[in-house]
């Protein structure tokens, strides 16, 4: 059985939410709806819409930081993990240093 995946813009969904509740609102000051209940709930379930795609679009952002916090806590133990590789370098060196001073002396 395949799956079905529905990826929608939510950046249109809340345009088309914001275009839906100006016109139902210019129809109804002008008198062009005379409808029962179940019509006059569109500009809220527009509305509904409108708000849930700002906070999907807010929790991408939301995420995007969180990524971004968690990569630079990354970078901060490599860093970590370089500077005391670094330390070990220089100490090995110093002890090479010595060693060649005193073959150098014997030469």
């Amino acid at each position: 059985m395949k799956r079905v995946i529905i990826n929608i813009d939510w950046s249109v969904t809340f345009w088309i939410s914001i275009i839906t509740i100006f016109l139902w609102l210019i129809a109804k000051a002008v008198g062009l709806i005379n409808t029962p209940w179940f019509i006059e709930i569109i500009p809220y379930l527009a509305g509904i819409l409108a708000v849930l795609s700002i906070f999907k679009e807010l929790g991408k952002y939301v995420q995007k930081i969180d990524s971004l916090f968690l990569d630079v806590k990354d970078i901060k133990l490599e860093l970590k993990d370089v500077r005391i590789d670094i330390k070990d370098l220089t100490q090995k060196v110093g002890s090479l240093d010595r060693r060649v001073a005193v073959l150098e002396s014997r030469i």
